[in-house]
Order: C-alpha cells, then structure tokens, then sequence
C-alpha cells in the first residue's frame, strides 16, 4: 500500500512502481481469475492515476511508473502441464486472448504517458515468432523460467535507466528498502 501524501515524509520513499499485470487477467472466462478485457483496461489506468494524479491522496511526484506487458502464453505446453495434473485440468489460456491484454497495456501506457516493458513482443520474437518455441523461455507454459527472466530483467533496467533521471536515478543504483523476502521471511 502506498503512503498518502501527508504520510509519505515519514516512510520510504517509493521512487519506482512496477506494474506487471495482464497474465492471470487473461484466463478464459469462467475462470475465477479472469477480468474482462474493458474492466482490467480501467483498473490498470486507475492504477497509475493513484500514483501520478495530483488528485489522488496517493500522489507522488517522485515515483516513476513502469508497466510490463504479459508475455505470450504457450497453450501447447501450458495444456500438457495442466493434462498431467490429478485431476487434470482443461485449458484455461488462450495465445490470442493474452495477445490482447499484452496489447491493452501498451495502449494504456501510451494514454497515461508512461513506459510499458512490451515483454510479449520480445520473448515472442526471441523464441523467432514460433508458440512451441516459447518453451526455452516458459518452464510450464505460463511462467517465466531463467532465460524469460534473464530477458525480463534485462528489459527493466533498460526501461529504468532510460525513464529515470539519469543524474539522481539509474538502475544501478537500485537497492531494497525493506530487504529481500529471504531475509524478510522465516
């Protein structure tokens, strides 16, 4: 949770707010998880305004706001992981669905003027434009496994460093407030 504005002296400062929604939203409806492509358009936009709109009792002109696209889904391997599940499961993700709200988060960045990490286009190109090919960058279909991360990562702190103010803010220079949940966490 944000501080309010008359709060925001007395806790740390939230200088980079990462936005990285749109995966489990693409669930097929019926899913418990799914959100309609309109409603996750104005919650994401609603989002960001909590954060950058003078208005909002969460207002911070410091924070920089990044959002990250979904990456693209791989329903071959993604059905395969849910086949072998006891009780198996059917397929709850569609590639074309979850091209859509990669697509939505690109269009709200642009309208509430700030960078999106477009982390679909660029693992989709890297595994060369080809769904079974994801699988070097999936490890169930779904989530991320090293080499996704290593292109996420690699995308944010390009993104950081070219949203930031260079001379004060770089990626670099990025350490944990409150430290990592390892240490955090019994």
């Amino acid at each position: 949770m944000l501080a309010k504005q008359h709060e925001q002296q007395h806790v740390p400062r939230v200088r980079l707010l990462t936005i990285w929604f749109g995966t489990n939203d693409a669930c097929l409806p019926g899913s418990p998880q799914h959100v309609p492509l309109a409603n996750f358009a104005t919650l994401l936009a609603e989002m960001i305004q909590t954060v950058t709109s003078p208005e909002s009792p969460h207002y911070s002109p410091i924070t920089k706001v990044i959002l990250i696209a979904p990456p693209p889904v791989n329903t071959f391997q993604r059905g395969a992981d849910l086949a072998s599940r006891d009780p198996p499961r059917e397929l709850d993700r569609s590639f074309e669905v979850t091209k859509s709200y990669a697509e939505e988060v690109l269009k709200v960045g642009e309208r509430e003027g700030v960078p999106v990490i477009d982390l679909w286009t660029r693992i989709w190109e890297a595994a060369g434009k080809n769904e079974k090919s994801l699988e070097a960058f999936l490890y169930d279909g779904l989530h991320l496994n090293e080499a996704g991360y290593n292109v996420s990562c690699a995308k944010v702190m390009d993104c950081i460093s070219a949203a930031a103010d260079s001379s004060t803010f770089t990626a670099d220079l990025i350490r944990p407030t409150l430290g990592y949940h390892q240490q955090t966490l019994p």
